[in-house]
């Protein structure tokens, strides 16, 4: 799931979805790790493409914003989402392999069911954040 992480930064920041931007900032700003994740420059360009709405058109911005994404990955505690899945993917494979071995010919589904790994991981962590 660490890598889900990685690539969903690289494809946000090629992206240049402006909604993400601003929530990586949020982020960064409530996990109290933004002057100490990003250096003067890396700040000043995520303030400015959260506020102007800027669009990475140029390669040197979107290198940038790739290496903002990537750094900032490394500093954000992930998200009750992401800890969910990462403890729901492994209850999904073992239940579906015992329900396959049982006859059930749509198990081999579920392992690919978002919703229902996330079910799976909200019971385990049991609502701890």
């Amino acid at each position: 799931m660490q890598a889900f992480q990685a690539s969903d930064a690289a494809r946000t920041a090629l992206g240049l979805d402006t909604d993400e931007v601003r929530n990586l900032e949020q982020r960064l700003m409530r996990q109290h790790v933004l002057h100490v994740a990003l250096n003067r420059v890396e700040r000043g360009i995520l303030r400015l493409c959260c506020r102007l709405g800027l669009q990475a058109r140029g390669a040197a911005l979107r290198l940038a914003l790739e290496s903002i994404f990537r750094k900032a990955s490394l500093w954000l505690s992930p998200s009750f989402t992401t800890r969910a899945l990462t403890a729901g993917f492994p209850l999904a494979v073992s239940a579906s392999r015992a329900a396959s071995m049982m006859g059930n010919s749509g198990a081999r589904s579920w392992v690919e069911d978002r919703e229902y790994i996330l079910l799976l991981g909200v019971n385990s962590l049991d609502g701890r954040r």
